[in-house]
């Protein structure tokens, strides 16, 4: 179809799958939500408090796409973080939705979810977000995308043209580094913890989720190409990306990429449930 010939990295939706219904609506709830929020209690207008329902709705909907590229084997742990993204809404926090996007389309590269290798649209739009993002201060996004380009050459299944892809994001981060001008990237020690503390989540999650992947096929999208070390480190590099950007970038700008955070911890949490229950479930089945 269309989008095919465009894109390999987009992934495409059905009602009849139970849950991209629930992630569908539950999009449409958060909308309403905080339309009725913005309007009623906070007295903003009504192209105001639809435009911020709209943000709330995609924030939601990139965050549940997130954390089916960060846990793929199990389809429902992408339902945790997207409620507490509504909630973190709710209290102010404000997403930031182009470095989203960005890294969402870098975790499909990466993982290969969709089961082809990227377009040429595909390349050349994730070089336009990261010069983008790169101006808006996420310096190190065509860094990042130049190494995921690399780790498709050396991780199977290898695409060697790719070393090209990775070449390209280095020469136009150089360009914009020399037409922007030298950047003053400071290292800020508490933020530096806080980053620390990050690190400590996404190595749990990594831990947690690797022992589950048993991945013959994605259900959504009946792909064979999935590989745990390449959701491993998708896992990793988008976590780098937050830790530089937390530690040497502006902090209230990787504050706002909290959705991404709550991927991770929501994916640790939903694998705790589980194990605790099946742990809760074994030990009464050994009793009776």
């Amino acid at each position: 179809d269309m989008m095919n010939r465009i894109t390999h990295l987009g992934r495409p939706l059905s009602w009849q799958y139970l849950p991209h219904r629930l992630m569908i609506i539950f999009s449409l709830i958060s909308l309403l939500v905080l339309f009725a929020v913005e309007r009623f209690a906070w007295g903003a207008s009504v192209v105001q408090a639809l435009g911020q329902g709209m943000i709330v709705f995609l924030a939601v909907f990139l965050t549940w796409a997130v954390s089916r590229e960060f846990d793929p084997a199990n389809e429902y742990a992408a339902l945790v973080a997207p409620p507490l993204v509504l909630v973190a809404r709710l209290f102010g926090l404000t997403p930031s939705l182009l470095p989203i996007l960005f890294l969402l389309l870098l975790a499909r590269l990466i993982n290969q979810s969709t089961g082809r290798a990227p377009t040429l649209a595909d390349t050349l739009l994730l070089v336009l977000l990261g010069v983008l993002l790169m101006l808006d201060g996420y310096l190190a996004a065509l860094l990042i995308l130049s190494v995921a380009f690399l780790l498709n050459t050396r991780v199977s299944p290898k695409s060697n043209g790719d070393r090209l892809k990775a070449l390209l994001a280095v020469v136009v981060f150089g360009g914009i580094w020399r037409i922007a001008g030298p950047i003053d990237w400071a290292i800020q020690f508490e933020d530096a913890r806080l980053g620390f503390v990050f690190l400590c989540l996404v190595g749990f999650t990594a831990w947690i989720t690797h022992p589950t992947r048993q991945l013959p096929i994605l259900a959504d999208t009946e792909t064979h190409s999935l590989r745990p070390l390449r959701i491993l480190f998708a896992q990793l590099i988008i976590a780098i990306f937050l830790i530089i950007h937390w530690i040497v970038g502006d902090p209230e700008a990787t504050l706002a990429l909290y959705p991404v955070v709550f991927s991770y911890s929501g994916i640790a949490l939903y694998q705790i449930v589980v194990r605790f229950h099946n742990a809760f479930s074994d030990a009464r089945s050994f009793k009776q």
